[in-house]
């Protein structure tokens, strides 16, 4: 099964943020948007493309 993630230009178009660099990790391949839902909330999605997983909270 392929892994494909979008490239930082459709994350900026649909939700107006480009990936950076997870936070909370040490690898530089793990990605993440940070997408506002609320005042007060946000969706974070992550992914790492090495080990092909991502990450919804």
């Amino acid at each position: 099964m392929e892994f494909v993630v979008a490239d930082d230009e459709a994350w900026l178009t649909v939700f107006g943020v480009v990936p950076r660099a997870e936070e909370t990790s040490d690898e530089t391949w793990v990605r993440e948007v940070q997408v506002p839902v609320s005042a007060t909330e946000e969706l974070h999605v992550s992914w790492d493309v090495v080990e092909r997983s991502v990450r919804v909270r």
